[in-house]
C-alpha cells in the first residue's frame, strides 16, 4: 500500500518496507478562540500548538474514536487524528 523497496546485496534480493512513525496528534478544541481551533501535538519536539489549518504532504493518517488520551478527552473531544510520516 504504500511502497515497497528492493534492495540487492550480491546475491540475494531483501524487501525493505518504509517505517511509519506517530508524528503528529490532532483534536479540535471549541472552548478556544477562532479561528485557532485545532491542536496539535508534534510528538517528535514535544511542543503543543494551536493553528487552523494543518498541511502535510507524505504521511497516512488514522482516525481514533472515543480517545483515551487526558488532554483530548478533557476539553470534550471525541476523535484523535493520527498523523504518520517516514
Amino acid at each position: 500500500m504504500f511502497g515497497v523497496w528492493r534492495v540487492c546485496d550480491g546475491m540475494s534480493v531483501q524487501k525493505l518496507k518504509p517505517k511509519w512513525i506517530r508524528a503528529y496528534r490532532l483534536h479540535y478544541k471549541k472552548t478556544l478562540t477562532a479561528p485557532n481551533r485545532i491542536v496539535v501535538h508534534d510528538l517528535r519536539k514535544g511542543t503543543v500548538y494551536t493553528t487552523d489549518h494543518f498541511d502535510l504532504e507524505n504521511c497516512k493518517i488514522t482516525m481514533a474514536w472515543e480517545n483515551a488520551v487526558s488532554d483530548a478527552k478533557r476539553c470534550g473531544a471525541k476523535v484523535e487524528l493520527n498523523v504518520w510520516v517516514k
